[in-house]
């Protein structure tokens, strides 16, 4: 495939000794916003320390002469910054970094280092800087975000990134090292990516759990922070601290109970609470805190949005964010805000919303009240139908209108639970249903919709026609799932070429050629699952790279 590449002739050339002094010009031009900043051939180490700007750099130096790396070493050490700021020697022409893994590249010469490995090593959207010139990897149109909790607002969890495949290996980890056990609740509770960047919320605190005669077991206190890093390397951008978060906020009239009755009693909607798009990141800033409006960047508030209070799952669809909220009375209503002043254009009294079932698709939006499915115009909030549903089947301890999913594709609603139903989106009229048990182990249904077929069920290899319900495709399995553990405790995960089960690992089922793989080292944290996009693979906060 050939790639056009953006280059810039910003009209200033730097010689090495003088770019200690114009670092924040270099940083600038570049618009590149933290990250690993790599400074080919020049071990002058005023020139590679000034070019951490701030704590979201990492830098690294690199020059063939071992003694200029070694005196730079030693003065970056007295100035006791060695580790963010770093020199090495390389061969001159070979860098020394897997591809797609730096966000600058700064050289005033490159000498034998060739431009085409200069743009192996840069993550899509990086930038070398080189003698003056600005040049811009392209972002391939072969790569995709993750934008909500299932993808995008329509709750069909299917990347369109044809570059996720089978990992190979672990590319970064990040911490904590240790997450809490689904004994309570979940480290992670919510992960979102965009341009190039990766966002997730997370308890840092102790995973232990302590016993005392009074309240018996208790978890002890969480510690939890909305963090921003780089989706290509790992490197921390931001993080800023959510107070308001973790489980003696889900759950503050249940702190007496043992941790064994805990488990997966933490609220179904909070990987809902994180939605971003571009340079905005929309996020509930405490358990029952209002929306607010972030620059992903920075992580800075930039508003937040009046009467939205207690705001329990957020969607973003055509510059109209569609919220589930409650009132005091823990009444459901889907709100409308427009982003461009934030004003409410219609609120819909729902009385209940089904966690996670609220989906928007083009001028449609739907959610299940645990006996119906419901169907809104999202230009005024107007009621155009509803239909009988059966909710989905109850787990020990669950709710049984929790386990229901909506999913709208095109002109087609989806409801499952204890049965699947299709409607047409403009008039309701019913197009197919079947029945079964399609839920995961102790959740919601797999429902997907990937390269033009319907899957469902955990596991499935077999692909329905979305408009009839009939099958009209079956893989072949043997061999992909190991047996001797139940499906994981979190909704799969798909692309247009893979299911992306979650039995044992995590199981990538090709749907073209049935070339499958099987990846029992690779498995993500409760509730979650699993997040395939910048053609990689996040698992909780593990990266995996396909080649």
């Amino acid at each position: 495939m050939t790639r056009l590449l953006l280059t810039l002739l910003l009209g200033v050339m730097f010689s090495c000794s003088t770019w200690a002094g114009s670092a924040g010009k270099i940083l600038e031009s570049s618009g590149v916003k933290g990250g690993l900043v790599v400074h080919v051939s020049c071990a002058d180490p005023a020139s590679i320390m000034a070019l951490r700007a701030t704590d979201s750099y990492l830098v690294h130096g690199l020059d063939v002469d071992a003694v200029k790396v070694a005196k730079a070493r030693k003065h970056i050490e007295s100035k006791r910054l060695y580790g963010p700021v770093s020199v090495d020697t390389f061969d001159g022409k070979n860098l020394p970094y897997a591809d797609n893994l730096v966000n600058l590249v700064v050289a005033r010469e490159l000498g034998d280092v060739s431009q085409e490995e200069v743009m192996r090593v840069l993550i899509p959207g990086g930038v070398a800087y080189v003698n003056g010139r600005k040049t811009i990897k392209p972002v391939s149109t072969e790569l995709d975000e993750w934008t909500h909790y299932l993808h995008d607002a329509d709750n069909n969890a299917v990347s369109r990134d044809s570059q996720v495949a089978p990992p190979k290996h672990l590319r970064w980890d990040a911490g904590p090292r240790w997450s809490r056990s689904h004994e309570t609740d979940m480290s992670m509770t919510a992960m979102v990516s965009a341009n190039g960047k990766l966002f997730y919320l997370i308890d840092d605190g102790p995973i232990g759990i302590h016993e005392t005669p009074v309240t018996g077991l208790r978890r002890l206190p969480d510690k939890s922070s909305l963090v921003a890093r780089d989706a290509y390397n790992g490197l921390i951008l931001w993080k800023r601290p959510v107070p308001d978060w973790g489980t003696r906020s889900f759950k503050s009239d249940r702190l007496n109970w043992g941790a064994r009755d805990m488990v997966f009693s933490s609220p179904a909607m909070l990987p809902r609470r994180l939605v971003v798009s571009g340079d905005r990141l929309y996020v509930t800033l405490g358990f029952n805190a209002p929306l607010s409006e972030l620059d992903a960047v920075t992580g800075e508030t930039l508003r937040t949005f009046v009467g939205t209070s207690d705001t329990q799952e957020i969607l973003l669809s055509y510059g109209t964010l569609f919220l589930h909220v409650r009132d005091a009375e823990k009444i459901s209503s889907v709100v409308a805000l427009d982003l461009a002043d934030g004003k409410v254009k219609w609120r819909h009294k729902a009385g209940l919303i089904s966690p996670v079932t609220l989906a928007v698709a083009r001028d449609r939006a739907a959610y299940f009240n645990g006996k119906e499915l419901v169907v809104l115009n999202t230009a005024d909030g107007s009621e155009l139908w509803r239909a009988a549903v059966p909710s989905g089947p109850a787990q020990v301890k669950d709710i049984a209108h929790e386990n229901s999913v909506v999913v709208l594709h095109e002109n087609i609603v989806i409801c499952a639970g204890r049965q699947v139903k299709a409607f047409s989106v403009e008039d309701g009229k019913p197009l197919w249903e079947t029945s079964g048990r399609f839920n995961t182990f102790r959740g919601k249904p797999d429902v997907f919709i990937a390269g033009g077929l319907l899957w469902l069920g955990s596991n499935t290899g077999q692909g329905l026609d979305v408009t009839t319900g009939e099958v009209v495709k079956t893989l072949n399995t043997s061999g992909l799932f190991t047996d001797g553990h139940h499906t994981r405790c979190y909704r799969a995960r798909a692309t247009d070429n893979y299911l992306l089960w979650s039995k044992r690992g995590v199981e990538f089922m090709d749907i073209a050629d049935q070339n499958h793989s099987k990846n029992d080292w690779v498995r993500s944290t409760c509730r979650y699952g699993v997040m395939p996009a910048n053609g990689l693979l996040y698992t909780c906060l593990l990266y995996t790279s396909p080649s």
